[in-house]
């Protein structure tokens, strides 16, 4: 009996974790970003559990350039559906090797460019209300170990492909 008790603790302090640090570093390993020169879009590529502490066994890419918009230099998650995406004014984007801070090369509204950063496992503005995947309120979240963003969902794909970033014991 106590022995349940403390699994049953220890699984809820696991979920609470999760939905505090935000799913994307809980239940993810980032592998990859392909940006314009690979594809037309920027996408977001990680392998995923579907439960907090579960094999990372989905793999799955999101399209970023629906999850958030560039607003003078700033990137967000989008107002409304008519919101332009992001990939149209921030040329080049980066991840860092964790998959959760993302920088872009982003054009403001006076025309100039500069360097806006996002942390994509983030809690979106409180003042973002169109969603279309209700409960969503991070950038980006798993669903059943599948990406997901306030707009799209991202589609499973059975491979996931090679990275090269980490140390050599950290590719795949």
């Amino acid at each position: 009996m106590l022995r349940t008790a403390i699994h049953l603790a220890l699984g809820l302090a696991a979920a609470a974790a999760a939905a505090a640090d935000g799913q994307l570093a809980t239940l993810c390993r980032f592998i990859n970003l392909s940006t314009g020169r690979d594809s037309p879009s920027i996408v977001y590529t990680a392998k995923c559990a579907r439960t907090v502490g579960g094999p990372l066994e989905v793999c799955s890419q999101l399209d970023l350039a629906c999850c958030l918009t560039n607003h003078d230099g700033t990137l967000e998650a989008p107002v409304d559906m008519n919101t332009v995406n992001f990939a149209d004014t921030c040329p080049g984007c980066h991840v860092d090797a964790a998959g959760v801070n993302m920088v872009c090369l982003c054009r403001q509204m006076n025309g100039t460019y500069g360097h806006a950063s996002v942390d994509l496992s983030m809690k979106r503005n409180p003042w973002c209300q169109t969603t279309l995947i209700m409960g969503v309120d991070h950038i980006i979240v798993v669903q059943d170990g599948t990406l997901a963003c306030s707009t799209t969902i991202g589609k499973e794909v059975s491979e996931c492909p090679v990275t090269w970033i980490g140390p050599p014991r950290r590719r795949g």
